[in-house]
């Protein structure tokens, strides 16, 4: 998706997705490719506080990245990040994936 192109959807969502996408270009920050816009969407708190909004401690990542992220990490510590709230570039009942 062009740049150009971001900007009339980046109007639509969250400041909290807004913020790392912007800064890490439209990109994954876990499998490098670019975010389209029928992407599911999770931000990740690197230090594990889901309370911690601070912007260097979000990355965007695909939500299947996010879930795979976890999953490593619990095979490696016992303390993980609670489940924060997994977003999609467009909000709305149509936009909800069953399954």
């Amino acid at each position: 998706m062009v740049l150009s192109s971001w900007h009339a959807i980046l109007a639509t969502i969250k400041p909290t997705v807004v913020k790392p996408l912007v800064a890490q270009s439209g990109k994954c920050q876990s499998c490098g490719l670019y975010f389209q816009s029928e992407d599911l969407m999770a931000v990740h708190h690197v230090d594990g506080n889901s309370t911690n909004y601070q912007q260097s401690n979000l990355a965007l990542l695909h939500r299947h990245c996010h879930d795979q992220l976890h999953r490593n990490l619990r095979g490696k510590h016992r303390a993980v990040e609670e489940p924060c709230e997994a977003t999609r570039l467009m909000h709305g009942p149509e936009d909800q994936r069953g399954g």
